[in-house]
């Protein structure tokens, strides 16, 4: 996340934009005074970076913040970590963006590692429909 935080700063200094880096599944530190938050505390204008961990939920059914917030945008980098549908990973990522105006994106540089179904569960993220997934003819 650090890459991701230096590749920002620059940036948000011009804009209205904060950014938030999480600490935890609940709470997040702000870059520009260190101040600590909960996630659910985060404003409509802000860039917030959290690893594959703190967004997944918990399988014990405790309340998580993450999906309950209206983002933007969501951009999952290393998104061939959710490659695998039937994984806790991908289920908790499905969550997030439920609104139909968030824009997802996947970055990965190896969307296709073992086999050509690797690719789907990335293309069910970013909205493809399933009705051309279930034929699998892309």
């Amino acid at each position: 996340m650090g890459q991701w935080r230096d590749c920002i700063l620059p940036h948000i200094a011009t804009c209205e934009h904060r950014l938030y880096i999480c600490e935890s599944r609940t709470t997040c530190r702000a870059t520009e005074n260190g101040t600590k938050i909960p996630i659910t505390a985060i404003s409509r204008n802000s860039i917030v970076l959290a690893s594959y961990g703190q967004i997944m939920v918990p399988k014990t059914g405790d309340a998580m913040p993450f999906p309950g917030i209206t983002w933007d945008r969501i951009i999952l980098d290393e998104a061939h970590t959710i490659k695998n549908s039937k994984t806790q990973t991908f289920e908790s990522v499905g969550l997030l963006g439920t609104h139909k105006n968030t824009a997802k994106w996947a970055v990965t540089g190896t969307p296709l590692q073992n086999r050509l179904d690797d690719i789907y569960a990335l293309f069910q993220f970013v909205g493809v429909p399933t009705k051309i997934l279930r034929h699998r003819n892309i």
